[in-house]
C-alpha cells in the first residue's frame, strides 16, 4: 500500500490516491447503510452520517466487526450538519449499545447541535464505546460554549447522570467536562445561601460582580481592529478566562453563561454576539422567571449594569451564528 491517504466510496472499494490500487476491506454492502462518506487515514477510520440510518437487521457494528481482523483499525462515526436532530444520534446510539463492537469506536459530536432539554442515550455504550467532542484537544474545536453544545449540556445533568456520563467520554473531553463541573460546584459552594434561593436576576448579578472583580479585560488578545489574534483562541474559552484571571468579551461572557447556566444555580443564560461600533462583542442575556430577559455587558463598558443593552452595543441578528438568545 503505497497510498497514505485516502477516500473510500460508497460502493466496493476503496478509492485510492494512487492508481489502480485496491482492497478488500469493505464490501459493496457498505453502500447506503454507514453514511455518506468514509476517510480513512492511517489506521483510522471515519464515518460521516448526514442521513438517517438503515434500519436493517445487519448493522453498522456487523459492517464494522466484518473487516479483517489484520486491518487495525479505530472507527470514528462524525455527524455532518445535523442541526438539532437527536434521533440519528440516539439510534446510533441504540445499536452500538446492543452489539459488541471488536474495535475502539469513538462518537464525535463537535458538530451535533441540540437544545439543552435534548435526551441524548449513550448511558449504555459499550465501554470500548466513548463520546467526544475535542477529538485533537484542538482548543478551535472546544471553546464554542454555547447553548447548543454539548459541553453545555453536561453542565445541567444531574449529580448521578453526570456521575454515570463521564465515564462514556474520551480522556480529553473528560478532563474537560470534569473541569467545568468543578468550577461549577466551586462557585456554588461559596455563593451565600440567600443568593442559592434569590430570583434568577438576583443571582446573575452575585456572579456578574464576582466576575467584574476577579476577572480583566484581555485586550492583548485582539488585533487594533477587534479581530481576535490567531494565537489567542485560549481568552474566548471560560476555563483559562478564570485560570487567566483575564478574557475577551467572549470568555467572560462564557465565565458568565458557566457559572449560572448549570444543575446547581440553574439560570437560562444565554450567549448574544453582536457589534460595538465597528468591532464584534458578546454579551449575555439571561431569562427570567416571568419569562421576560435582562441583558449584562461585562467587557468595555467599566463594569456597567444595565437592562437596556442599546446603550452598549447594536445586536446584529445576522452574526448570531448558531448563538441564540432563546430555546424553547
Amino acid at each position: 500500500m503505497q497510498s497514505f491517504y485516502r477516500n473510500i466510496g460508497k460502493g466496493t472499494d476503496y478509492e485510492f490516491d494512487s492508481y489502480d490500487m485496491k482492497s478488500n476491506i469493505l464490501g459493496s454492502n457498505w453502500f447506503d447503510k454507514i453514511g455518506n462518506e468514509y476517510i480513512l487515514s492511517k489506521n483510522l477510520l471515519t464515518i460521516y452520517i448526514n442521513s438517517e440510518l438503515n434500519d436493517s437487521k445487519y448493522t453498522i457494528i456487523n459492517y464494522i466487526n466484518d473487516i479483517p481482523e489484520n486491518e487495525k483499525l479505530d472507527i470514528i462515526f462524525k455527524f455532518d450538519n445535523l442541526k438539532e436532530n437527536i434521533l440519528i444520534f440516539n439510534s446510533l446510539c441504540n445499536i452500538l449499545s446492543l452489539v459488541d463492537s471488536k474495535r475502539n469506536i469513538v462518537i464525535d459530536i463537535t458538530n451535533l447541535i441540540f437544545s439543552e432539554n435534548a435526551e441524548l442515550n449513550f448511558d449504555s455504550l459499550k465501554s470500548n464505546v466513548k463520546i467526544s467532542s475535542m477529538l485533537n484537544n484542538k482548543l478551535e474545536e472546544k471553546y464554542n460554549f454555547s447553548n447548543l453544545y454539548f459541553e453545555s449540556w453536561m453542565m445541567n445533568c444531574d449529580e448521578e447522570r453526570f456521575s454515570v456520563l463521564i465515564q462514556k467520554l474520551t480522556p480529553n473531553i473528560l478532563a474537560r467536562i470534569k473541569r467545568m463541573r468543578e468550577i461549577c460546584t466551586n462557585f456554588y459552594r461559596r455563593t451565600p445561601v440567600q443568593i442559592k434561593n434569590a430570583k434568577n436576576l438576583e443571582k446573575t448579578i452575585y456572579a456578574y460582580k464576582w466576575i467584574s472583580a476577579n476577572i480583566g479585560y484581555d485586550f492583548s488578545a485582539n488585533n487594533s481592529d477587534g479581530t481576535l489574534k490567531p494565537d489567542r483562541v485560549d481568552s474566548q474559552d471560560p476555563i483559562l478566562t478564570l485560570e487567566h484571571k483575564k478574557g475577551t468579551s467572549v470568555g467572560k461572557s462564557r465565565l458568565l453563561k458557566l457559572l449560572l447556566n448549570n444543575h446547581y444555580m440553574k439560570v437560562p443564560c444565554f450567549l448574544v454576539n453582536g457589534k460595538v461600533g465597528n468591532k464584534q462583542h458578546t454579551w449575555n442575556e439571561i431569562l427570567l422567571e416571568d419569562d421576560s430577559t435582562v441583558e449584562f455587558d461585562l467587557s468595555n463598558q467599566n463594569n456597567k449594569l444595565t437592562t437596556d443593552h442599546n446603550e452598549l452595543a447594536v445586536y446584529n441578528e445576522s452574526l448570531n451564528n448558531g448563538y441564540t438568545k432563546r430555546l424553547k
